[in-house]
This record gives structure tokens, C-alpha cells and sequence, in this order.
């Protein structure tokens, strides 16, 4: 009986690692993240809100900046980005918004979310998507928006 426990264990480990590793994996670093600038989230006028819960230590992170920082400049008539670095917990957003990332991502980063105008999620990607996934994914909520 102990035998099995341990390889359940084991069993179980082996997983967790394997799904940490696809989740912070990097579908293409091709794209220098140096070069990304991220739109001014003053200028953002949407009445939905996009959080994404990201890391400086994260590749994944990383190698996502230039598909979100896209993402966020063609739809800021639509949503409002917010970034939430979760090495910084003393953020007053940390605590407003780490359910979301509990729940959702299970605390595997990066995260992003986009909440409609009552705070309810419309949908959310865990880990480095591309940016026509983004696109397709909100496309039928972000569509209905004047």
C-alpha cells in the first residue's frame, strides 16, 4: 500500500511538472520583448476590463508581450488594460484580482482575463497565446460593443 502511495505521488508530481512547464512555455521567441511598448492605459475609453498577471522572471511572460501589447493598442476603444506583476503583492489590485488568478489559472502565469463591464469574465488564456487567438476568443463580445 505504501508502494502505491509513493508512485501515486510520484505519478502526481511528474504532472504538476509537466503542466508548469507548457504553461510558462514560449510559443515563439523569435520577437525581442525590449522593443514592446505597451499603449497608455489613460487612453484606454472601453467598459470592459483586461487583467493579466505576468512576471518579469517568467519567459513566457516575456515572449507574450508583443501579441498582448498588439492586442491592447487595437481595442482600447473597448477594454482597459491592466498589468498585475505577481511579484508584487503590496499592489492594491493584487488582492482585488487574485481570485482571478487562483481559480482560473490554478497560479500558472502568464494569465490574462477580460471581464465585461459587471466584472464577470468573458474569457481568459493561460500562458504565451498567439495574437489571433486573443483575437478570435474576444472577437464575439468585443464585437457587440458600439
Amino acid at each position: 500500500m505504501r508502494l502505491l502511495r509513493s508512485r501515486a505521488l510520484a505519478l502526481f508530481a511528474l504532472f504538476l511538472v509537466a503542466w508548469m512547464a507548457t504553461a510558462c512555455s514560449s510559443p515563439d521567441t523569435s520577437q525581442s520583448t525590449r522593443e514592446v511598448h505597451f499603449p497608455d492605459p489613460a487612453s484606454a475609453t472601453g467598459p470592459y476590463l483586461l487583467v493579466h498577471f505576468t512576471a518579469d522572471w517568467c519567459p513566457a511572460c516575456q515572449s507574450f508581450k508583443p501579441a498582448l501589447a498588439r492586442f491592447e493598442s487595437e481595442n482600447l476603444e473597448k477594454f482597459r488594460p491592466l498589468h498585475i506583476d505577481v511579484d508584487k503583492r503590496e499592489a492594491p489590485e493584487f488582492d482585488k484580482y487574485l481570485s482571478l488568478l487562483q481559480e482560473g489559472s490554478k497560479g500558472a502565469i502568464p494569465y490574462t482575463v477580460l471581464l465585461d463591464e459587471k466584472g464577470l469574465k468573458v474569457v481568459d488564456w493561460v500562458g504565451a497565446v498567439p495574437y489571433e487567438k486573443l483575437v478570435e476568443d474576444s472577437k464575439p463580445r468585443l464585437e457587440r460593443l458600439p
